[in-house]
């Protein structure tokens, strides 16, 4: 049974390890690269969570914490076509890797509901999301 667990638990870590960012999208004067990583997209019922990367060209401030890259988690309502960031990581480097440290983080799982904008990147995560 041990070794069933432990094999088990193998596959799992390896499985999280090998998922990959894969590019989404940037803006138009690419200043920032948006990524997606699919395998954490999340659906339960109308609402959809799902992880992205954003790597910036030049540092960005937050916090008074300069960071290049951050990822996000978002949770879309796709009914109501409104979305809200529930956490982010910000990082000083540009693509991020599994087991970086953030330089500092945002729990925001209470965060007010925004309507999707379209023709704008998080209209386009939000279309990305409700798309099945």
């Amino acid at each position: 049974m041990r070794k069933l667990f432990l094999g088990l638990a193998l596959s799992f870590i390896a499985t999280a390890a090998s998922a990959e960012w894969i590019f989404f999208t940037n803006s138009g004067d690419k200043d920032v690269v948006v990524y997606v990583e699919p395998t954490t997209k999340q659906q339960n019922s109308n609402l959809v969570k799902a992880w992205f990367l954003f790597d910036y060209k030049t540092r960005q401030e937050w916090a008074n914490k300069m960071y290049l890259s951050l990822k996000a988690q978002y949770q879309f309502n796709c009914v109501e076509r409104v979305s809200r960031l529930v956490y982010v990581a910000f990082y000083k480097d540009n693509k991020v890797n599994h087991g970086d440290a953030p330089v500092h983080t945002v729990n925001t799982p209470n965060n007010e509901w925004s309507p999707d904008v379209p023709d704008s990147i998080d209209g386009a995560l939000a279309e990305w999301a409700c798309t099945k």
